[in-house]
């Protein structure tokens, strides 16, 4: 467990998702904690609430996850009542359309009185 859920990705980004998954080496994971309690290299899975700058996590920060090799990105756009999950592929985002589907049926019956 991380007591501080900031995040080193390279010389230029730091994140501070809402969730993430880290994988220990041993489990293919590319990350790990620094001395100063710092999560440093890419998380397995990053998980974005995002009620306002959408653009910015599906764009500008999505960018830096897929050029860091973030494995997983999941985007739960509140104010749109929707669920963006994307897998990494070869190095290009491909969105599981399939799971964000089933994701956005519990969102949905989750919001219904």
């Amino acid at each position: 467990m991380l007591d501080n859920p900031t995040g080193r990705l390279d010389a230029d980004n730091e994140l501070q998702p809402d969730a993430c998954l880290r994988l220990e080496d041993w489990a293919g994971g590319q990350s790990r904690i620094s001395e100063d309690d710092y999560l440093e290299g890419a998380p397995a899975l990053i998980v974005a609430v995002a009620a306002s700058r959408v653009s910015y996590n599906l764009h500008d920060k999505m960018q830096v996850y897929r050029r860091n090799r973030v494995q997983e990105y999941l985007v739960w756009r509140v104010l749109d009542n929707a669920f963006d999950w994307f897998v990494l592929d070869e190095g290009t985002y491909v969105q599981l359309s399939i799971a964000a589907s089933k994701a956005q049926k519990l969102i949905n019956s989750a919001n219904s009185p």
